[in-house]
């Protein structure tokens, strides 16, 4: 009888401790660590082969991230360089502004662009985005435009423009692209990336920059 107790202890702290280490690690393991999700504004980052885990001991513990993933979700662009294992995070600075036309306007004395942001959706419009970008380094970078409706559809996709900034003493550039007759057919949060990758590399584009148009 004293026997049987023993097993039947043993076997409830042990489904104990399975319980313990499974509430402990809700998300999963990942080569024996912690699986931990991250948030950026409320959004969920997805992670393509490798998580985001947490490595601890009794005293400290630090959260690992594929770097990669987050720095694009921040809007920056990681450079690898194979020679030296550097990867170099390149977070520009960009100042996006919308306008229905490419003239200035006085508004009480004021010379002001046309703001455009809300539109009326099935009407077709044309508008012009200005996008200045600095705090860059002095290498040659190729940037472009990309429109996406509120379901990640890419509508627009400009053609690449190539951008050399080595002699630039700021480090910035001023990029504009005119939409003609652009049709905002169904209401919702319309998107405008201004993407941009490392010129003469295979790297992809990343979005460094972003600007909503609502369709009501």
């Amino acid at each position: 009888m004293m026997k049987r107790m023993v097993v039947a202890c043993l076997i409830f702290i042990l489904c104990l401790g399975m319980v313990t280490a499974y509430a402990a690690n809700p998300n999963g393991l990942f080569k024996g660590f912690t699986k931990v999700l991250i948030e950026v504004n409320g959004m969920m980052v997805k992670f393509d082969d490798v998580p985001a885990f947490m490595i601890a001991d009794k005293n400290d513990a630090k959260t690992v991230l594929p770097l990669k993933e987050v720095g694009e979700t921040l809007n920056a662009m990681v450079e690898w360089d194979t020679d030296t294992y550097t990867a170099n995070i390149v977070k520009p600075n960009v100042h996006i502004l919308l306008s229905q036309t490419s003239e200035f306007k006085e508004v009480e004395g004021i010379p002001m662009f046309k703001p455009f942001s809300l539109v009326r959706s099935g009407s077709t419009y044309s508008f012009v985005i200005y996008t200045e970008i600095d705090n860059l380094p002095k290498k040659e970078y190729q940037v472009k435009v990309v429109l996406e409706n509120s379901e990640g559809t890419v509508l627009i996709d400009s053609d690449e423009k190539s951008n050399n900034i080595n002699h630039s003493v700021l480090s910035s550039f001023i990029f504009k692209k005119t939409v003609n007759d652009f049709s905002f057919k169904e209401k919702g949060t319309y998107k405008i990336k201004i993407m941009m990758k490392r010129a003469g590399t295979k790297d992809s584009f990343v979005s460094v920059g972003e600007k909503t148009i609502s369709a009501y």
